[in-house]
């Protein structure tokens, strides 16, 4: 996988086009639009220039699936509850030692 050579000006295009969206339209910004249009370019310049498709969320969102099935075997509703910051660290000793 390679970085389009006019990838910057691709970039400034999408955000042209959010822009006049929230302008003409009302529509409002996302987390995921923000990003892309404020730290995208910032992202590929750390990264070497190595192009976004190179990294996933994917992983991330798994993650919070696989957290929230464990979390359920040790959730306490009540977060001012004594018992709930000794089972949220129960269940997160549990889910590191799962993901060694």
């Amino acid at each position: 996988m390679t970085l389009e050579q006019g990838y910057r000006a691709a970039v400034q295009g999408f955000r042209d086009s959010l822009t006049a969206l929230r302008q003409y339209h009302g529509t409002s910004t996302t987390t995921k639009f923000h990003v892309i249009q404020e730290h995208l370019t910032e992202f590929i310049d750390f990264n070497s220039n190595r192009p976004l498709g190179l990294f996933s969320e994917q992983e991330l969102e798994n993650s919070h699936s696989s957290w929230f099935k464990l979390w359920a075997n040790y959730r306490v509703n009540d977060l001012s509850s004594s018992l709930f910051k000794s089972q949220l660290l129960k269940a997160g000793l549990a889910y590191n030692a799962m993901h060694i």
